[in-house]
């Protein structure tokens, strides 16, 4: 612990390696992968290459248990047509990415064929330096091994004496197990697999209601910028400011109107030079009233009472200009500003 320093991040007596996981459900999981290898869809879907395997699930004679010999083992898989899937598996050999390669992991490869045997009288020797290739005990499966990664459906050489002895180690549905106590193989729920077949079969078919044909309403999404709805929806404030300007536009031209009137001398029966009607017109024009009080009721109201408090101070300037004099011009321009405000 001295030289080179302790070791970082050393194990604890409480840190937990392992999960404790039903027996029963176990022996369903390994029971399952065994069925998986009998599939040639799952198999398949898994990688190996067994299109030129003669029969599926492989079940080889018990001579196999008898090879000593690597070269004897090459022999026997190029019999039985399995040696596409060593190749394979040679072919997918390379280096680990990442810092793997410094922790004697380096190389990496895919998962080649499992012979299960029964008696090893040499054949785990004969075996293990083919790539990928691996031996496993009928009497001690290992399920990582059956279903690496969890997903099922390796490819399994089974030899004879080892296939006929899993009725004996996990029982069949009538009798009960004779390694293991009181276990039967898991009961399927269902007779016939094909889930899909069924559903489509004519008597479930039948007894179904018709489909409801629901027509499919997709909200179209409008554009606030456009939609005055949706618009005052987001920005209920937009709708007075609108108003606000709409009235400020229209007393304005109205007031413009009367101006250019009262100074080309068109406007009738105004008294003395206009000077005071003029200045309420000018004040009107202007782009706020020269109020003392504006700001504060900007200060206290909320925006949208002092926004009405100023159509009022506007309307009540003009009327007050419009009242003092009564030609009868000047009561037209009186209607169309009320007939303005009323509208709004």
């Amino acid at each position: 612990m001295c030289r080179g320093g302790r070791r970082f991040g050393p194990t604890r007596v409480w840190r937990k390696w392992h999960r404790k996981i039903n027996l029963n459900q176990r022996r369903y999981a390994i029971v399952s992968s065994i069925a998986a290898t009998g599939v040639p869809a799952l198999v398949f879907s898994k990688g190996h290459r067994i299109e030129k395997v003669p029969e599926f699930p492989l079940v080889v004679s018990d001579n196999v248990e008898k090879i000593a010999s690597a070269k004897e083992a090459v022999t026997f898989l190029k019999n039985v047509n399995a040696i596409d899937d060593v190749e394979r598996v040679i072919k997918s050999k390379g280096f680990r990415a990442g810092k793997g390669k410094m922790r004697n992991r380096r190389r990496t490869q895919r998962l080649g064929p499992v012979v299960i045997y029964d008696k090893d009288a040499g054949v785990s020797k004969a075996f293990r330096n083919i790539p990928g290739v691996e031996c496993l005990s009928v009497n001690q499966l290992n399920l990582l091994r059956l279903a690496p990664g969890g997903v099922v459906g390796r490819f399994v050489i089974w030899t004879e004496s080892a296939f006929k002895k899993l009725d004996q180690i996990y029982g069949t549905w009538k009798a009960s197990s004779k390694a293991k106590k009181d276990y039967n193989l898991p009961q399927p729920k269902m007779a016939n697999a094909d889930l899909t077949r069924l559903l489509r079969s004519y008597e479930i078919q039948r007894a179904l209601r018709a489909k409801h044909a629901r027509p499919i309403k997709q909200a179209k999404r409008a554009n606030p910028l456009r939609n005055k709805r949706l618009m005052a929806k987001l920005n209920p404030y937009r709708e007075a400011l609108r108003t606000k300007l709409r009235n400020d536009l229209a007393l304005r031209t109205l007031a413009r109107k009367a101006l250019n009137q009262l100074k080309e001398g068109k406007l009738q029966g105004v008294q003395g030079d206009g000077k005071e009607l003029r200045r309420v017109l000018s004040k009107v024009l202007s782009k706020r009233l020269s109020d003392s009080k504006t700001n504060e009721v900007h200060r206290s109201k909320s925006r949208k009472a002092a926004v009405s408090d100023l159509q009022c101070r506007k309307k009540r300037a003009a009327m007050s200009a419009v009242r003092k004099y009564k030609p009868a011009l000047v009561k037209k321009l009186e209607r169309k500003v009320k007939a303005r405000f009323s509208k709004a």
